[in-house]
């Protein structure tokens, strides 16, 4: 077999941060090659299980992040909505989820003083400026119960728990896209992971399953092994995790500002405890997302927003289900207690079940006594080389910051501006 045409650009890494910067150079002219020994798509890849579509933990896009504005450009159509009605658990009972001012006041599972704490918040919200941990701004508030529930929105879009090393500025930045909106995808987030690896296809893009073993500099630029394969070019982008990205640059290099063992020091792994489950009948249909006010808990039927069947056509439902707690270790028992209060009697129709009790969601705590976002592993490595993914860069969190450093890593390597000059 012929050996394929040199790449000037090689992507390590083919999930969403990879697909997302092999698509972006190969639309500025460059021609793009990306390694990965799996299928593309990474920790947003879906599988199937009792006939529907179950991503790998909850997955859902914000409308307002930079994720959503780069498919909107890409001209992506990614249908799907939004779960309601939204609940808050509060001990046992299961009350309205506020989700703005007027909700709040009628809220009966918050006291009304902190009803009316909160709605002031709300409204403050886009122009709130802070500094520290997300702990300290959020014991600023008066009510025990406006601190609980911040305490409980802190958790769920960030996905972590360790509020007083969480950055108070990723957070309310969080929040406010929040306020926007997040979507349920159909078909999952593998839906997703086509369209992207469809279009880079589509642009020139050469997919390989290899699994890169070294990083060295070249004459022209960088070479990277891997087993029965070598490329020389001027452009490589490592998609990875940053430890895994640190693994394959021994130090020192001739380039002294190649901070791989830095970044991935600073790179912190954000896990969760995950339930996911599939059922034949759904028994509280009207009762399909709960966030627990007190523990670091909330369960929601992704299939009542999304169409997650594997064929649409099929007339028997498959509902979709997933379950989390932050900050593990937590048994599965704690889970399944809380989908019992959700959703009484579930496990009767159980066609598929998986627990993980570890599963990593993203790479990029925002660490407070680290900078925060700015504070984490940078996109421009050395010259042709960059570094991308849910842990990198300043802006945003899960995939807003996979798309985002993807971006700007094609920025460093190949701006706009270069494009004849790319092959």
């Amino acid at each position: 077999m012929p050996e394929p045409t040199r790449p000037s650009a090689l992507v390590v890494g083919a999930g969403l941060a990879g697909l997302t910067a092999a698509l972006e150079l190969a639309q500025r002219g460059a021609s793009v090659e990306v390694w990965d020994p799996a299928p593309p798509g990474g920790r947003a890849r879906s599988r199937t299980h009792a006939g529907a579509i179950v991503d790998l933990g909850p997955h859902a896009l914000y409308t307002a992040g930079a994720a959503a504005r780069h498919f909107a450009h890409l001209g992506l159509t990614l249908e799907g909505g939004s779960p309601a009605p939204l609940l808050l658990r509060r001990g046992d009972a299961l009350h309205p989820f506020p989700t703005g001012a007027w909700s709040l006041l009628r809220c009966s599972g918050l006291a009304f003083p902190a009803r009316l704490e909160l709605a002031g918040v709300l409204l403050r919200l886009p122009r709130t400026r802070a500094e520290g941990s997300a702990a300290a701004w959020i014991d600023g508030h008066d009510h025990p119960d406006t601190r609980a529930f911040l305490r409980a929105l802190a958790r769920l879009s960030c996905y972590g728990g360790d509020l007083g090393r969480m950055d108070v500025g990723a957070l309310l930045a969080q929040l406010r896209q929040a306020t926007a909106g997040v979507r349920y995808l159909d078909g999952g987030w593998q839906r997703l992971v086509d369209a992207l690896s469809n279009r880079a296809r589509a642009a020139g893009v050469v997919f390989a399953r290899h699994a890169a073993r070294a990083l060295r500099p070249s004459d022209t630029g960088w070479r990277v092994e891997a087993r029965g394969a070598v490329r020389e070019v001027p452009h490589v982008v490592l998609a990875l995790p940053p430890s895994r990205a640190a693994e394959l640059a021994p130090e020192p290099t001739p380039h002294a500002e190649l901070p791989l063992r830095a970044a991935a020091a600073r790179a912190e792994a954000v896990e969760v405890a995950s339930l996911a489950v599939v059922l034949g009948e759904l028994p509280r249909r009207r009762a399909p997302f709960a966030l627990d006010l007190e523990r670091p808990l909330y369960a929601s039927v992704f299939s009542n927003a999304a169409e997650l069947r594997l064929d649409p056509t099929d007339p028997r439902p498959r509902h979709v289900v997933q379950v989390v707690a932050y900050d593990p270790p937590h048994p599965v028992e704690a889970l399944e207690a809380h989908l019992d209060l959700l959703q009484p009697g579930w496990r009767a129709h159980v066609l598929f079940r998986r627990f993980a009790p570890a599963l990593t969601v993203h790479h990029g705590f925002p660490d407070h006594t680290r900078g925060g976002l700015a504070g984490r592993p940078p996109v421009a490595l050395a010259p042709g080389l960059a570094l991308a993914g849910d842990g990198v860069g300043s802006e945003g969190l899960l995939a807003d910051a996979a798309v985002a450093s993807a971006l700007a890593a094609a920025d460093h390597l190949l701006p706009a501006r270069a494009r004849s000059d790319a092959a």
